[in-house]
């Protein structure tokens, strides 16, 4: 099956917005194929269960924000990398609200089993944060330093996520260039010490 076929991306399209409003738990086919405009036996054509259903929607959306920074940090910027890795991070927050609001919610809820596999997913971001910290910027880490490159970008990760998830939750008033522009500053004078 086609990784890119219309009726696959409207399922998950449906499955990411029931998932956001009901939760993993109280979600159903039904729900996602009601909201999909699909018969249930056609999700059942595309995903052997509602598990497959849910992590491929978790690995799409991982994938789609690492893509999302790949393109931002492949543009034309005088910015530095991480205050553009920053800047998309934030950026797929606000496009991608149903999708960040599934992944924090339900991954504390996860079974146990797919813990690893999320951790996984997460890696292919890790180390595009890793990269950028390592060759894009390497000045970010003093030698020296008790930081890491692997460290640093579980920090950058965690920190960027929960402050793009608290606007989500408050719809701040701060724009977002200046969100950005605080993050990068406080990021980068904690790595330098």
């Amino acid at each position: 099956m086609k990784q890119s076929d219309p009726t696959r991306i409207k399922i998950l399209a449906a499955a990411e917005q029931v998932f956001a409003r009901r939760g993993f738990t109280e979600a159903s086919i039904d729900s996602v194929a009601e909201k999909a405009g699909v018969a249930k036996g056609t999700i059942y054509y595309h995903f052997q269960s509602k598990d497959e259903l849910f992590f491929e929607l978790i690995d799409r959306g991982i994938d789609d924000l690492s893509e999302l920074v790949h393109r931002h940090l492949n543009r034309e910027t005088t910015q530095p990398a991480l205050y553009t890795l920053i800047e998309a991070h934030l950026l797929f927050f606000t496009q991608r609200k149903e999708f960040c609001q599934v992944l924090f919610s339900e991954v504390w809820r996860l079974k146990t089993y797919w813990k690893k596999d999320i951790m996984q997913l997460k890696a292919k971001y890790h180390s595009q944060i890793v990269q950028v910290i390592q060759e894009r910027q390497p000045d970010l880490i003093p030698k020296g330093s008790v930081f890491t490159a692997d460290m640093a970008s579980q920090y950058v990760f965690w920190l960027v996520s929960m402050i793009g998830l608290h606007r989500l939750l408050q719809k701040s008033g701060e724009s977002s260039a200046g969100t950005v522009e605080h993050l990068y500053r406080f990021i980068s004078a904690g790595l330098r010490g």
